[in-house]
């Protein structure tokens, strides 16, 4: 395959996984012709691990984040397709090659986290999974980008401006709905599959759905400029659905205290919510483990909880009622 590309892989104290991501990408059926890692101010040994390894290294002065370091990493070469992998990430040995085929026909594309998460732990395996089986469900053109695993043409990532520095979180989907703004088809192809090493706790679960994910995920989606921008992945009708039957248990649960048959009204939005993600449950059925079924309907229940107190907190900055000063950084999810 002919088509010249690199892979950049932004780095923030994580030389474990980092490690794992960088072999990866090296036992890949087609190897990268340059492997460009951007250390983000880590202040640890990431840097010096990833040099063990051969690839080139830029260290970044002060912590920037994911937006500039991997602005910084694209702007270190001249290949015509440039791939970004999360240093969480290890990409299955055919996913290079993968890419490279649907960069023949597209301007973007992107993959998913396999069935198979590395860390131990029922809320990491049910998070992660959750993840996977999202980008399985919006397999086609897509309005949203994924740097877990994804390829964008240069010239393309040129002409739109690259990612949007201001951001902190969520700067790939941005630059999925500028592409798609600019005239630019994305792809999610299904079968492009990464392992993802990330371990998850309550606390960090709850904590980046809400500033991570929910805050800024609104933000995009209320922005005037995306006014008239389709829903990106994740922004379907089974979300919103959900987001309104978590509200409506929220009812259920407060209503306890006056009437028994508020319980019912609790018990039937889980159900609601069970019967959205059926398929997810069903998948769980075939390679999670015993209980994972009902942990995962407690989990779905809390990040859509978050999801509505996220959006209700943009409504609310919006209105004035909220600074947008009060938000934690990316580097400290």
């Amino acid at each position: 395959m002919s088509i010249s590309y690199s892979v950049v892989i932004p780095a923030y104290r994580c030389g474990a996984n980092l490690v794992r991501a960088i072999e990866g990408l090296l036992a890949a059926t087609v190897p990268p012709g340059r492997i460009v890692v951007v250390d983000d101010a880590s202040g640890d040994d990431t840097a010096e691990v990833a040099r063990r390894y051969g690839v080139r290294v830029e260290e970044l002065s002060i912590n920037a984040g994911p937006a500039r370091a991997r602005n910084c990493g694209a702007s270190l070469g001249t290949e015509e397709i440039i791939i970004f992998v999360d240093a969480d990430v290890v990409v299955h040995p055919d996913a290079i090659v993968r890419l490279l085929q649907q960069m023949q026909q597209h301007p973007a594309v992107f993959g998913s986290y396999d069935t198979a998460p590395a860390a131990p732990g029922r809320i990491s395996r049910i998070r992660n999974l959750i993840h996977h089986w999202n980008h399985q469900q919006g397999a086609g053109k897509v309005v949203s980008f994924w740097t877990g695993l994804g390829a964008i043409r240069r010239a393309v990532f040129e002409e739109v401006g690259g990612f949007d520095e201001r951001l902190d979180f969520m700067e790939d989907v941005d630059l999925g709905m500028r592409l798609w703004q600019a005239g630019h088809e994305v792809m999610l192809d299904p079968t492009v599959l990464g392992t993802h090493l990330k371990e998850w706790t309550l606390r960090s679960m709850l904590k980046t759905d809400f500033w991570g994910r929910a805050i800024p995920w609104s933000r995009l989606m209320l922005a005037p400029e995306n006014r008239n921008v389709p829903k990106a992945l994740n922004a379907e009708a089974r979300g919103k659905y959900s987001v309104v039957l978590v509200a409506l248990s929220l009812l259920g649960l407060v209503g306890m205290t006056i009437t028994p048959w508020a319980f019912a009204l609790f018990v039937l939005c889980l159900l609601g919510i069970a019967l959205l993600h059926r398929t997810f449950l069903t998948l769980l059925s075939h390679i999670g483990k015993s209980g994972d079924q009902s942990a995962a309907i407690a989990i779905l229940w809390l990040m859509y909880l978050m999801a509505g107190l996220g959006f209700a907190y943009v409504l609310c900055e919006r209105w004035g009622c909220r600074p947008r000063s009060l938000r934690p950084s990316a580097r400290g999810l």
